[in-house]
């Protein structure tokens, strides 16, 4: 079961943006592409650092974000609240922030997890501006550093910030 303990908290902050971002659009559930939109209002994220890494144009981008729709089918694992196919996104980002269970799930863990899912809205219409799995998983080694997940600084910081609120809140 995916937990969002299982993330970096600007991962959470992404995935509760896209939830506002689908209420304001009134739609529901939240989806793969309202996760994407997500990243791009927050342009310091290492998703949409990643996405620029590949040459991907960020202000096109949300242009077409903002003309599509989202048209996902309801995920039984979050009662409702996310798509099937952002379910399995981020079951797929948990699993290639590897190693499991010493590292968190980060933004760029989600766009790959969103990827992995080829039939969701946001992978079909970044495959149309010519951004795939493969382009983006070599930018993600390379952003941390050539290594899988290991190298993730964002997420180190993030494990930190959670002990010390836990010390604080003691």
């Amino acid at each position: 079961m995916i937990s969002r303990s299982d993330f970096t908290e600007r991962a959470n902050c992404a995935l509760d943006r896209a939830a506002d971002l689908a209420s304001a659009r009134a739609e529901r559930p939240v989806g793969t592409l309202h996760l994407l939109a997500a990243f791009l209002v927050d342009g310091d994220s290492l998703a949409a650092e990643v996405l620029r890494g590949v040459g991907a144009d960020l202000t096109s981008l949300q242009q077409l974000i903002q003309d599509a729709s989202s048209s996902e089918p309801t995920g039984p694992a979050s009662g409702g609240r996310f798509s099937l196919h952002l379910e399995l996104a981020m079951r797929s980002a948990v699993t290639v922030s590897t190693p499991p269970g010493t590292h968190f799930a980060g933004t760029e863990h989600l766009l790959i997890g969103i990827l992995d899912q080829p039939a969701s809205d946001a992978a079909q219409l970044l495959s149309t501006i010519g951004v795939h799995r493969e382009s983006i998983s070599a930018m993600v080694k390379e952003v941390l550093g050539g290594g899988g997940g290991g190298g993730d600084v964002a997420a180190l910081l993030d494990a930190i910030q959670r002990a010390l609120k836990a010390d604080t809140n003691e």
